[in-house]
């Protein structure tokens, strides 16, 4: 079976710009309101991320954010 990995904090990065989000699943009737980072900032964090580190999850998650925000 598939597994999934989810990594949730709760403090924001120093200078990370945040703002509120509504987190809904077609799957289940309740929304939820949660702090999250703008685009922007995620974009910043993911190419940060691919240069620092050189691992090949950060340019599969560059691949797929840049995929699901700009199709």
């Amino acid at each position: 079976m598939p597994s999934l990995k989810i990594e949730i904090q709760k403090s924001l990065a120093a200078g990370g710009i945040a703002e509120e989000k509504i987190a809904f699943s077609p799957h289940f009737a309740t929304q939820v309101l949660v702090r999250g980072f703008t685009l922007k900032q995620m974009l910043r964090d993911k190419v940060s991320a691919l240069l620092d580190r050189v691992e090949i999850r950060d340019a599969f998650d560059l691949g797929f954010w840049l995929g699901e925000v700009w199709i």
